[in-house]
């Protein structure tokens, strides 16, 4: 970010009022010299929102949301910080300098492509083939507004021939992808056909996708090209809709007219990909408005194959507390055609249905290989293994490798083998739930947090003394937050031991992920006090003391694998 910019932003806060800003999106009521509110944020029933004018910030002492107007803004209508900045910059008649991620876009591009689609609707209305049309499809009136679709008809033609008149406005025309050249011929791209905006989160009409309703003209979907204001790879359509909504599950479909389809049956949140692949750009941008996102494809080989394309894609940026899930429509369906002929409820127990993400994952790795043959199951194993490596996220990509390749240590009958590839895998294993356990620790907030259990250190490892010391202290001061506990292992002379060991870094501190990452240290460590244990015993000659000591030590090894599923499949909801 340039000096320019932070100046800009620092002059933009001054310009502001909090009050006004926040007042503008949610009820709040003067206390005092503050101001109170539910909070946005999560739910609640006693206000725990304050914002203070003198201070010029809020925070909640609920769910510890806080920050500045750009805050506010940037959580409340899921922006980036560029784009909170663009949005309140507008209410107060000021033009943000250019930043480093790209160049300043002249405002005639939004205004040409918003006068274009206004004489579109009004095109559809007048049009009555086309309402007829959308009327057989289903398709309710108010969603045809709530949308702004339109048809490239006589009104939206003129205009697109008067603005060829001038050089100035013809190039802001084909800036805007609005132009079609062919044989050194400039004539309109969208030529009788049905019209769908396509909106950016601040709701700009930024591209356009049309469809004619002729079976005789080709292509039946035409998209506006890439322009200064429109990336498909970073856009989705219906989300400035969707952005709207207090939103449980997210459904991504595959065209507009499924979009329109589930809205005018009732579901409101779907969104579409604009003639791309879903992206990591997608997935970043979906999960600002819900933690849940069901991807519902056709039923057929081309549907599973951009299931798989789509998976591929997101797999290296999934994160436990985002949960990806894929619903398959029936033979010969999609999404519009089974909500329209099936209703409302069909589709939600049709979704309520979905396959997670690592079942889809493990389903579709098997249809591809013969995992009954040798090199079937090599086959399998190599294609798992190198999609898992893709993983940025180290918990989940071992949980997943756990899963797919249960057997894979156990399998492999030589002698010194083995032992080597199983020590090896344990301490991988080891030092990477250390890494997020010590990563989360050091990153904790001031959120009560505490874990019942101690950590079985039979080795008397230094790094396990240590992580029970915090344990011990967190049940004591559940409150207690990073430098608190920095200060205890200060105190043991162990936190530059740590740093170097275990290089923990800092992240958003999540009590759901470093409970997970406990548990999965404490199976691993079952594992190996097994694993000893038998590797010393005759197992035929265990005396009866022996065997109750296996029996307790697997008990409690299923007891916590147990446990440590119903961790990961149920994720707590976002606040």
């Amino acid at each position: 970010m340039s000096d320019e910019y932070k100046q800009f932003t620092r002059e933009l806060i001054t310009r502001l009022d909090i009050v006004d800003v926040i007042s503008n999106r949610i009820n709040i009521k003067k206390a005092g010299k503050e101001y109170q509110a539910c909070c946005p944020f999560h739910n609640e029933k006693t206000p725990s929102f304050t914002i203070s004018p003198q201070k010029q910030f809020f925070y909640c002492f609920g769910c510890h949301a806080k920050g500045d107007s750009i805050s506010f803004v940037m959580q409340h209508d899921k922006l980036t910080f560029p784009e909170a900045v663009e949005k309140l910059a507008q209410t107060v008649g000021l033009t943000p300098p250019k930043t480093n991620k790209g160049p300043i876009i002249d405002r005639a591009l939004y205004k040409t492509m918003r006068a274009y689609t206004l004489l579109a609707k009004q095109d559809l209305q007048n049009d009555k083939t086309i309402i007829k049309y959308l009327q057989e499809r289903k398709i309710k009136p108010s969603i045809l507004h709530h949308y702004h679709i339109g048809y490239s008809g006589p009104r939206s033609g003129q205009y697109i021939q008067n603005q060829l008149k001038n050089d100035q406005d013809a190039s802001t025309l084909r800036a805007c992808g609005l132009l079609s050249e062919r044989e050194h011929k400039v004539q309109a791209k969208f030529f009788k056909r049905i019209l769908f905006p396509i909106q950016d989160t601040q709701g700009r009409i930024i591209a356009l996708g049309g469809r004619v309703i002729e079976s005789d003209r080709q292509p039946k979907y035409l998209n506006s090209p890439e322009t200064i204001l429109f990336k498909k790879r970073q856009t989705l359509y219906g989300l400035y809709q969707l952005s709207k909504l207090q939103l449980d599950q997210v459904f991504v479909v595959e065209g507009y007219m499924d979009v329109l389809a589930l809205a005018s049956c009732d579901i409101p949140q779907s969104v579409a990909c604009l003639g791309t692949a879903f992206t990591e750009q997608h997935w970043r941008l979906i999960t600002r408005y819900s933690d849940k996102v069901v991807f519902c494809f056709d039923g057929d080989k081309a549907g599973k194959r951009a299931a798989w394309l789509t998976l591929t894609n997101i797999l290296p940026i999934l994160k436990p507390e985002k949960s990806a899930l894929f619903m398959f429509m029936p033979e010969g369906d999609d999404p519009d055609s089974y909500c329209q002929n099936n209703g409302l409820n069909a589709f939600l127990q049709l979704a309520d249905h979905s396959i997670s993400w690592d079942i889809f994952f493990i389903k579709q790795l098997k249809a591809c290989h013969d995992t009954t043959s040798v090199s079937g199951q090599a086959a399998f194993t190599d294609q798992a293994m190198d999609l898992i490596k893709t993983m940025q996220h180290k918990t989940l990509a071992q949980t997943l490798q756990a899963t797919v390749l249960p057997k894979s240590e156990v399998n492999d009958t030589s002698n010194s083998t083995p032992v080597v590839k199983k020590e090896n895998n344990f301490y991988s294993k080891y030092q990477s739930c250390l890494h997020t356990i010590f990563s989360q620790l050091l990153s904790k907030n001031d959120t009560p947090w505490h874990y019942e259990e101690d950590i079985s250190n039979i080795s008397h490892h230094q790094s396990l003394h240590a992580l029970n010391s915090l344990l011990h202290h967190l049940r004591e001061k559940p409150e207690a937050g990073s430098s608190d506990l920095r200060a205890v292992l200060e105190q043991q002379k162990v936190l530059d031991l740590i740093y170097e060991k275990l290089d923990p870094v800092s992240c958003i501190f999540s009590a759901h992920i470093l409970t997970v990452a406990l548990h999965q240290l404490r199976i691993l460590l079952l594992e190996k006090e097994i694993r000893s244990y038998l590797s010393q015993q005759d197992k035929s000659n265990l005396t009866a003391h022996q065997r109750k000591i296996m029996h307790t030590l697997i008990l409690q090894k299923k007891q916590l694998e147990n446990d440590y599923i119903s961790l990961l499949n149920h994720i707590p909801d976002a606040p």
